[in-house]
């Protein structure tokens, strides 16, 4: 059949370019993916939310790690700065609009304002409002859930809920409000929210997010642009991991665009 019908000119090419706009897109998402499993990695993307953010999820780890060990606290927060660096890279190559997550916005600020006063009350003076937090953060994170789940591999769309069901417990959130020993982050979840909250304060780091991104995927481009890809990063066992990587294909399958 071929030879009765000749190849249009640049399909080949069209081919080839889409092939490599799959494979850059699946390098982007292992970097992400890195950095989030590196602890130099979540202090910059740390840094990158400000102070308040950063306070605040160390605050809410600590819980957790008081919960269920310093391994679960450890794990929330590798899930938690993979889960953001996943979503950031989908709102950077357009594959999802921050106007798509928009709705997930008001039961967020609802459960965050609800938590702020909850903390700042007497110890346990906030218990009533346990149900009101964690419905409002189930509906966030539910809402993100649908709205990214058809662009990422399910275990890592599972990663939103499994941080969301850890933040929502009614256990994790009793212990944030009445154990003796977690006064300090129950002041620091607080002053995080507070913080944050501040005019301009979402829109100053949501910027430095912005140009961070931009900045990585630039000298990312570059690399692979001459097929300097190990050049990435100075960390040997990322570049281990990174060399397997582009050795098995770039990760294959039929979940190319999937992160």
């Amino acid at each position: 059949m071929s030879s009765f019908f000749p190849k249009k000119k640049g399909g080949d090419a069209q081919a080839k370019s889409k092939k490599q706009g799959s494979r850059a897109f699946r390098a982007k998402k292992f970097m992400a993916s890195a950095l989030a499993s590196s602890s130099t990695g979540r202090s910059t993307l740390g840094k990158l939310v400000g102070h308040d953010g950063e306070d605040l999820l160390k605050a809410l780890v600590s819980v957790e790690a008081v919960r269920s060990g310093q391994e679960g606290g450890k794990a929330l927060n590798v899930d938690v700065f993979k889960v953001a660096g996943k979503v950031g890279l989908l709102i950077s190559n357009k594959v999802v609009t921050p106007e798509q997550l928009e709705d997930g916005l008001p039961p967020l600020f609802e459960a965050g304002m609800t938590l702020l006063n909850a903390c700042n009350a007497p110890r346990g003076g906030g218990l009533h409002t346990i149900p009101q937090i964690s419905e409002g953060i189930s509906s966030a994170a539910e809402h993100l859930h649908d709205t990214v789940s058809a662009h990422m591999q399910e275990k890592n769309s599972a990663k939103i809920l499994a941080c969301s069901e850890t933040l929502s417990d009614p256990e994790y959130l009793r212990l944030l409000l009445t154990d003796a020993s977690l006064a300090n982050e129950r002041a620091e979840v607080a002053a995080s929210i507070e913080g944050l909250l501040e005019s301009g304060s979402m829109k100053a780091a949501n910027e430095n997010l912005k140009a961070e991104m931009r900045k990585r995927l630039g000298r990312l481009s570059q690399a692979m642009a001459v097929g300097d890809f190990k050049a990435l990063t100075k960390n040997p066992e990322t570049k281990r991991k990174f060399t397997e990587f582009l050795a098995d294909g770039g990760g294959g399958g039929g979940a190319m665009e999937r992160l």
